[in-house]
């Protein structure tokens, strides 16, 4: 699985090294949604002491992405239609927030960006790879938090991208989901294009609610 965090064992900063490897891991669907993890065997695995694993759950519990299991140690968080609505909230708010302020600070290297980063999105909805075409919706956003200019959109954004990638990699599975998300990413593309903020906003709102519905939708089939 991620053996190779042994040979990291004396690099400065394990506690973080461990943390990024097994956020990965949740991330990329390495480790399932319900599936147990033991601190002493993870820490065996990797070839390091307990009490840099058990520092790192530690951090990964408080970020949702691990909670107590009933039979001891820690298990992947599973997502239900609760965290669904909860994260949402949020990161509608901030979608808002940001888009907001790219439609105002944008610049036209950022658009050309943003337009090569469609493209590829087109071009992996046309393939049908799943994995590029969640990519690609995580560069789409991370290019409008970065277009918006504001330090702490930008971070916040990063730190909601991680969990994000988790949701949007299950519903790059849905065909019919994946090709209108493109639509959205490039009506929302259009707006900024045109520096109409109040589009922007309308069609952002738009694409944040339409992937809420989907991911409540099809909740009781994410964790499988």
């Amino acid at each position: 699985m991620i053996m190779d965090l042994q040979e990291i064992e004396k690099q400065p900063l394990l506690r973080k090294k461990i943390y990024e490897r097994i956020e990965q891991a949740i991330i990329n669907g390495e480790l399932k949604p319900g599936e147990k993890i033991i601190e002493s065997q993870l820490a065996q695995e990797m070839g390091i002491s307990r009490t840099p694993v058990r520092e790192a759950l530690r951090l990964l519990e408080s970020k949702g992405y691990v909670s107590q299991s009933e039979k001891g140690g820690v298990k992947v968080t599973e997502i239900s239609k609760e965290n669904i609505k909860e994260w949402s909230e949020i990161k509608n708010v901030l979608n808002e927030l940001a888009i907001k302020k790219a439609a105002e600070n944008i610049t036209e290297e950022q658009l050309e960006e943003l337009e090569k980063v469609l493209l590829k999105m087109k071009s992996a909805v046309e393939k049908d790879n799943e994995i590029e075409i969640s990519q690609g919706n995580a560069e789409f956003h991370s290019l409008i938090y970065k277009a918006s200019q504001n330090n702490l959109i930008i971070s916040i954004g990063k730190e909601y991208q991680n969990y994000t990638f988790r949701l949007r990699k299950y519903l790059a599975k849905l065909e019919n989901r994946r090709k209108k998300a493109y639509k959205e990413h490039e009506k929302i593309y259009e707006a900024l294009k045109e520096k109409n903020k109040e589009k922007a906003v309308q069609e952002m709102k738009r694409h944040s609610q339409n992937m809420q519905t989907a991911l409540i939708e099809h909740s009781d089939k994410i964790n499988k």
